[in-house]
């Protein structure tokens, strides 16, 4: 006999599985936010370098502009001082300023910082060192005149410094020939913050005048009669 059929409806699964794709980083994406921070990291690092060559710039401006002006205060150093530096200098910071001296060409400068090294002209050797950092020295040709209705200016013996350190650096004025001489020290540690010293003495050659000058004041003194 046929088996008897069921009334009852067998049940039926509605579950079907799904897969869930996977999905993976794109790689050109990835690629390019890697390159845009590459990019931002590269522009900080040039606006950031050009930013403190133009501060520097902006320091060596200011000082080029107030060594040929008429000084705000004027110190004629009276001859007969005698103080000698003192042997433990404190510990130098920088001073965040640019300094310069100017003089006629019948001297020459020998400039030393607290730390012993030396810009200028070495009168036993008879020869010239640039240890100091950030520092130039040596004759700068006088401005001529555009127009030619008047004779060019004198050339002038020159050192230049920018970021000095804090503490007691040394100008020794070594005679070239005899006769009088003049220099003027311009310091400028912003725009509106400068100072202008010039001094007046007499030397024959090879003779030496010592001065120092204390940062951050900017003083001066004379070290011999």
């Amino acid at each position: 006999m046929p088996e008897p059929i069921s009334s009852t409806p067998q049940p039926t699964s509605s579950y079907k599985e799904q897969k869930i794709p996977i999905k993976y980083p794109n790689t050109w994406q990835r690629n390019k936010w890697i390159s845009m921070f590459v990019t931002a990291l590269l522009m900080i690092l040039v606006f950031g370098s050009a930013a403190y060559v133009a501060y520097h710039g902006e320091q060596q401006k200011q000082l080029a502009k107030y060594i040929d002006v008429e000084p705000e205060a004027t110190i004629i150093l009276p001859k007969g001082i005698s103080t000698s530096p003192s042997p433990n200098t404190p510990e130098s910071k920088n001073c965040d300023c640019s300094w310069a001296i100017t003089g006629s060409t019948n001297v020459e400068f020998l400039i030393t910082d607290p730390y012993g090294k030396q810009t200028g002209y070495l009168k036993d050797l008879k020869t010239y060192a640039r240890e100091i950092p950030d520092s130039s020295y040596g004759i700068e040709s006088g401005m001529a005149d555009d127009l030619g209705q008047n004779p060019p200016q004198p050339d002038i013996q020159y050192f230049g410094m920018n970021s000095a350190d804090n503490g007691v650096y040394k100008l020794e004025v070594i005679g070239r020939e005899n006769g009088s001489y003049h220099i003027e020290i311009a310091i400028v540690w912003g725009p509106m913050n400068t100072k202008s010293i010039l001094f007046d003495g007499d030397l024959d050659v090879n003779q030496v005048d010592s001065y120092q000058i204390m940062f951050p004041s900017g003083t001066i003194q004379k070290l011999n009669k």
